[in-house]
């Protein structure tokens, strides 16, 4: 944007210049606060997240069916932390319920 301005003295035209070069300006504003609106950068980033998940479980299902060893070993590592958490949960059950006998 190139603003060019009338050094001849009429003052018609200078107004007309100034106008001009406000209503430009009015136009880059409005565009610039429709493009930083909440509701335009919360679109952007919906679309930036949806184009990197979309990415990325391209990416994980690519790497899981050529490399799926990695994932069953951690499958059977999940499974057998939650078997031992219910197991030490179920046996801290039991002893308190016991100690509680113990005093009725």
């Amino acid at each position: 944007m190139s603003i060019s301005m009338r050094m001849d003295g009429d003052p018609a035209a200078i107004e007309h210049d100034i106008n001009q070069t406000r209503a430009r300006v009015d136009h880059v504003l409005e565009a610039l606060q429709d493009k930083l609106s909440p509701r335009q950068l919360r679109a952007q980033a919906r679309h930036f997240v949806e184009e990197r998940s979309v990415r990325f479980a391209k990416r994980l299902g690519r790497n899981v069916r050529d490399n799926p060893w990695p994932v069953v070993g951690g499958v059977l590592i999940a499974i057998a932390w939650v078997a031992l958490v219910r197991r030490r949960r179920r046996h801290r059950e039991e002893g308190s319920a016991g100690s509680l006998r113990h005093w009725l």
